[in-house]
């Protein structure tokens, strides 16, 4: 298992949601959540709704790939790329 403290503000972040909403301490130690059974079919489906609250962001479903989820670094990533999709003014154009 690889110890990696989060390195930005949005990994800080997501780890601090899955430590509120998935009562998980130091999730940024972990290499996989799924693999670890910090997530399942449930617990995926409130962090995802806690990302897209806390984030302004909307997971489209039928766009989801579990590995893309696989660790805090990882789920940063991933919102990251949504901020940039959902906030850039072609997302917000008629």
């Amino acid at each position: 298992m690889t110890i990696r403290a989060p390195e930005t503000p949005l990994e800080r972040r997501v780890a601090a949601l899955i430590v509120e909403h998935l009562h998980v301490d130091e999730p940024e130690t972990i290499d996989d959540l799924f693999e670890a059974g910090v997530l399942d079919s449930l617990s995926f489906v409130t962090l995802l709704t806690a990302l897209e609250r806390e984030f302004d962001i909307q997971v489209p479903l039928d766009a989801l790939e579990l590995d893309r989820f696989g660790s805090v670094a990882a789920i940063a990533r991933y919102v990251a790329q949504r901020l940039d999709h959902d906030h850039s003014p072609r997302a917000h154009r008629g």
